[in-house]
């Protein structure tokens, strides 16, 4: 054997390390892989939670946009609901119908969508107009 070419027993000492390295490796990685499954996992959980309560309050942190007329659809519902005369703050509309306040008092803000600002600050319809009533809703 010549001094350029290793001893058996030093490859075969390599071999086993580079062995051992890997084994060790590829138990990290599965350790690794387990783990990031457990937070992924209970990442998905929390956003079912939010998902959830964002829906009982009807106020999550992104809103999908409305498409055209559906606000205005559902603020007439809400006040199809209504006896005559009665009216609504914009704060109630928007707790009522899930509506972003800031959509309701555009919809209701608008010329020409049935709606007018009574003297005591609340929001009628006008064909209930000339009957308002000073009577406030509340739930």
């Amino acid at each position: 054997m010549t001094e350029t070419t290793p001893n058996r027993e030093l490859i075969e000492g390599t071999i086993r390390d580079l062995t051992e390295t890997i084994e060790r490796l590829t138990q990290q990685r599965a350790d690794i892989d387990d783990r990031l499954s457990q937070v992924k996992a209970r990442r998905d959980e929390w956003k079912a939670v939010l998902a959830r309560v964002s829906d009982e309050n009807g106020s999550g942190t992104r809103h999908r946009r409305a498409k055209k007329g559906e606000n205005l659809r559902k603020i007439k519902a809400l006040y199809d609901e209504l006896g005559p005369g009665e009216g609504l703050s914009m704060a109630e509309v928007a707790r009522r119908s899930g509506i972003p306040w800031s959509s309701v008092r555009n919809e209701l803000g608008r010329d020409g969508q049935g709606f007018r600002e009574g003297e005591d600050g609340l929001w009628y319809r006008n064909a209930n107009a000339d009957t308002i009533s000073a009577r406030v809703v509340h739930d």
